[in-house]
């Protein structure tokens, strides 16, 4: 159960403090505290109007989570810094995980149902079972959670491309497709997590998931997460910087066109279309010279 901290809870908060600052390097100070400086420490935070919980557990304090202001000076005043202890029997069990796949589960319900203008973080918070403040130690705001989670399912998309990628020798046009087919297999899994997941927040929000999409694929971060799973060989690679401006076109093409699939349910006409772009690109679009063709006819 995670409620907030009361005072009873000191003693519980600093044995796990305390066991952190000397069997760990994640506290900056070698001294442990006493329970008059956790006393003035929770005080400090009630006036401050910054929350503290704790995890509780079979009647037993398993941790405990706050944050607070991340530095005193005048530039830090939008930053905050924000702190998960937990017991060290109780560690390796996921708590902190727990808490965030909790919140997660109830955002994504949330996006899926409600377009973003409308969404609530009372309703997420409610659903999750959590706190308040135990949200604002993970995401700032609503537009935080949500560009969180969209990056998430991103991240998930990568990964399944570089997959095909090495599934077809390093084909892009067949990967691309390939990743189109998977993501309306899986459309109806609404699991955390899983593709259909993202669908549901994409057919409830018109533009937003297309614009954050597209701000993700420049072509730096495309040849870092791609490029080694592309055959150069099945492209026609005439400078250093092809490849990523390459790859860069062709995501900024199907990236779309995956996400009207998406909204369209599996519309056939919405992957003839994509095969049909995709072809146009393998076999070029500038119209050559006919003396040219011919030459390449003869050889």
């Amino acid at each position: 159960m995670i409620r907030p901290a009361t005072e009873a809870d000191l003693q519980a908060i600093l044995d796990i403090y305390n066991d952190a600052v000397i069997n760990t390097t994640a506290v900056y100070t070698y001294t442990p505290h006493t329970l008059d400086m956790r006393r003035q420490w929770f005080k400090e935070h009630r006036e401050a109007g910054l929350p503290v919980f704790v995890l509780e557990e079979d009647g037993v304090i398993a941790g405990f989570a706050t944050y607070g202001n991340f530095r005193p000076w005048p530039a830090y005043k939008y930053s905050i810094e924000h702190s998960i202890y937990v017991h060290k029997d109780f560690r390796r069990r996921h708590i902190a995980t727990r808490l965030m796949e909790k919140l997660l589960e109830a955002a994504t319900r949330e996006f899926s149902t409600r377009p973003f203008n409308e969404a609530s973080i009372n309703q997420i918070i409610k659903e999750a079972g959590i706190p308040r403040g135990s949200f604002y130690m993970y995401f700032q705001d609503k537009e935080d959670l949500f560009r969180y989670l969209l990056k998430g399912y991103v991240d998930q998309l990568f990964m399944l491309l570089e997959e095909f990628l090495l599934r077809n020798g390093g084909d892009i046009f067949q990967a691309l497709l390939d990743l189109y087919d998977y993501v309306q297999a899986k459309i109806d899994n609404q699991h955390l997590g899983e593709i259909g997941a993202m669908t549901g927040i994409i057919r409830c929000n018109s533009g937003m998931q297309k614009n954050g999409l597209l701000e993700m694929l420049d072509a730096e971060t495309l040849l870092q997460r791609l490029g080694g799973a592309v055959n150069p060989d099945l492209l026609d690679l005439r400078q250093d910087r092809d490849l990523g401006d390459i790859l860069g076109t062709l995501l900024v093409v199907a990236a779309p066109m995956i996400y009207t699939g998406l909204q369209a349910g599996g519309d056939p006409g919405t992957r003839d279309r994509l095969e049909n772009i995709l072809n146009i690109f393998k076999r070029g679009m500038g119209k050559r010279p006919t003396a040219e063709i011919e030459n390449k006819e003869i050889t």
